[in-house]
């Protein structure tokens, strides 16, 4: 068992403030909803983010030169398949919570997409991923506390929430593809790779299907950018870092604490009700991350 306590381990720690970015990222989701359709939204997002990568990349990759460092090996295959195969997965996912936020709640659509908890370690079996016994009980515990978070009154399984479903689906495919390409790759240019084919899909959609105005993204601007430059350019790139050392299993289950943020983000920003039950849930789900982090077994182990 491993003597560091949890929040010395780096990798995981740097996950969970992604995940905070990314639950702040929420509310900025469900405002932009107001002024901008889906797939327009998503398309600006993304571009902004691949931009600002690319700068980042370009940058790098000519300092280096200029200080006549060696060059980076990485597998270019890896790294340019990757960021395709993850784009379309993480596009796909965008864009169905888009789409399922117009007509479900936030609460309800934090809830649904924080089954890929569940998803991913299930799946991570017909890879040869092993989940130890303190992952699964975390996973069980977290879900009960995310439970608490989101959902009030009931579930109802309207056409939102199956859309945040399928949402839930494509995100644990997507964790999966980063855990199974990264590796190899470099990261930053896989980064770059992925945001591009994810603001290429979405623009096509939305010329086909929305026409958004210039008016509606001025509109949107300002959640637009946050979603941009902090849950794109910062969060995703260190996603695909951070992945890379992680069991994906656990690398869900520290997502999932999105929907704690989210609350809580919800509540300081929004002003909403933060009630016994949502901080109940919300010491739920950060008991299941210590339990599952104080087991020292968080990086990635395949059978045979």
């Amino acid at each position: 068992m491993s003597s560091k306590p949890v929040f010395g381990k780096k990798y995981e720690a740097l996950l969970l403030l992604v995940t905070f970015f990314w639950g702040t990222t929420f509310v900025a989701q469900s405002v932009a909803m107001d002024d901008i359709p889906p797939f327009s939204y998503v398309f600006a997002r993304f571009l902004i983010s691949g931009v600002i990568l690319l700068g980042i990349a370009l940058c790098r990759d000519a300092l280096r030169k200029h200080r006549k460092k060696p060059k980076l090996v990485y597998d270019k295959r890896q790294t340019v398949l990757g960021g395709i195969v993850t784009g379309v997965a993480l596009c796909a996912a965008s864009i169905t919570q888009q789409i399922g936020l117009i007509t479900t709640t936030v609460g309800e659509a934090s809830f649904i997409t924080s089954f890929y908890i569940i998803l991913v370690p299930v799946l991570s079996i017909f890879l040869g991923i092993k989940a130890n016994g303190r992952l699964w009980i975390g996973v069980v515990i977290s879900l009960v506390g995310l439970y608490f978070i989101s959902i009030e009154q009931g579930l109802h399984m309207s056409v939102g929430n199956a859309y945040v479903l399928l949402c839930a689906i494509l995100f644990s495919i997507q964790i999966l593809t980063i855990n199974h390409f990264s590796k190899n790759a470099d990261l930053l240019w896989y980064a770059v790779i992925e945001f591009f084919v994810i603001a290429a899909i979405s623009l096509v959609l939305s010329l086909l299907f929305e026409h958004a105005t210039w008016g509606q993204y001025k509109a949107a601007a300002i959640p637009i950018l946050y979603a941009a430059v902090i849950s794109g350019a910062f969060c995703y790139s260190m996603q695909n870092v951070c992945q890379k050392h992680l069991n994906p299993a656990v690398a869900s289950l520290i997502m999932g604490t999105e929907a704690v943020f989210a609350t809580l983000s919800g509540f300081l920003i929004l002003h909403e009700t933060l009630s016994l039950r949502k901080l109940i849930g919300c010491a739920l789900v950060f008991i299941a991350i210590a339990i599952v982090l104080t087991s020292g077994k968080n990086e990635p182990v395949h059978e045979g």
